[in-house]
């Protein structure tokens, strides 16, 4: 009996249960099917324990008064049981425009949420020049993270659209979502693969003997002390005593390639 009245109990908390969330209509889709099932099974043990009973009373074998109680209140269970699913049954009828209703606000809630990460990823301090890879890594990754999130319940929306709703026009789209995954996956191309390349070059490079670098252009010490490239030879070959002029050429060279490669990257932004 103690079997009985926990699985009774248990029906009775499925009968009950009010979805709230999208995912909640969804497992609840086939809930009058389920508690019909559970419902059939439940009376089926009940005429079993009857049927016990009443083999009892014939044999005789006394049946206490607390036994017949017990019996007594599981019929009024099963009664009670038995009224609440047709109460669910009648409400099911009304729950399609419930979840449809919940969904819409759900959606709403996910393209505001993609809304901030697109302007989080499109944020000018991501492309600094003066930014540090170890600064930038954890902010690509807890976007990654959210992005992920965010197109994870983009196609379960979708799925849910497509099954249940197909006759009010195509799935909901998400642009935005587009865009800023293919903004994270540029940052990430720029920081994990071209910047992290040119520290290892940069590193090489300033191990190497500068003077036999080829560098082109003009770095800021030239210009102000006047001197000039020699024909058809990259600026790196010029020779200058002063070893603060190569130290100059040095930041000139990272810098400037760092912000020549950030634009390169990110114009069409």
């Amino acid at each position: 009996m103690e079997r009985f009245v926990e699985e009774a109990r248990d029906l009775r908390e499925t009968i009950e249960f009010e979805p709230k969330s999208s995912e909640d209509f969804v497992r609840n889709a086939d809930v009058v099917d389920r508690i019909n099932a559970r419902f059939d099974a439940l009376e089926t043990e009940l005429q079993a324990i009857e049927n016990v009973y009443g083999i009892m009373a014939e044999i005789p074998v006394p049946v206490s008064s607390d036994d017949r109680a017990s019996l007594k209140a599981l019929k009024a269970t099963m009664h009670t049981l038995g009224q609440k699913i047709g109460e669910r049954i009648r409400a099911q009828r009304q729950v399609l425009p419930l979840f449809k209703e919940q969904l819409e606000r759900e959606i709403r809630q996910l393209k505001e949420v993609i809304r901030e990460a697109l302007k989080d990823v499109r944020n000018p301090g991501l492309l600094e020049a003066e930014a540090s890879i170890e600064e930038i890594k954890p902010v690509l990754k807890k976007m990654e993270a959210l992005l992920g999130e965010a197109r994870e319940k983009a196609e379960r929306y979708r799925g849910y659209e497509e099954e249940y709703f197909s006759d009010i026009g195509a799935p909901t789209a998400y642009p935005e979502l587009d865009s800023a995954e293919r903004t994270l996956e540029a940052l990430e191309m720029l920081w994990q693969g071209c910047v992290e390349r040119w520290d290892r070059l940069y590193d090489e490079w300033s191990a190497a003997n500068f003077d036999a670098l080829d560098v082109a252009g003009e770095c800021r010490y030239c210009r102000v002390t006047g001197l000039k490239k020699k024909a058809k030879l990259p600026l790196a070959t010029h020779t200058h005593a002063n070893k603060n002029h190569q130290s100059q050429q040095r930041n000139h060279v990272k810098k400037n390639a760092k912000i020549r490669t950030l634009w390169n990257l990110f114009h069409f932004r």
